[in-house]
């Protein structure tokens, strides 16, 4: 009967176990979530709480007619996402989808 309370013991650790989050968060973003530049940037950077799958993830940036705007394939950077602005944009409201 000794293996009982190691057994007990084990079971106890596996149920105080923290949750798993299964997805990277976003921790900041380049230019930031509702700022104004001056100029275009040269690349929309997303920096996550961890790394991700290139083959999963992507990334759109669309202008405020809803008009999909051109860019570079996407590079990843140790946890970071960057994709290059490959063609001048005129002045305007632009959104950029996680995917």
């Amino acid at each position: 009967m000794r293996c009982a309370p190691l057994f007990g013991l084990g079971l106890a650790l596996l149920g105080a176990a923290p949750p798993v989050l299964a997805h990277a968060g976003l921790l900041r973003a380049t230019p930031q979530p509702g700022s104004v530049v001056s100029a275009l940037p040269p690349e929309v950077r997303l920096q996550f709480s961890e790394g991700i799958e290139g083959r999963f993830s992507g990334l759109d940036v669309v202008a405020s007619n809803g008009a999909r705007v051109p860019t570079g394939r996407a590079q990843l950077q140790g946890t970071a996402m960057v994709v290059p602005i490959t063609r001048p944009l005129p002045p305007g409201v632009y959104r950029v989808n996680w995917l």
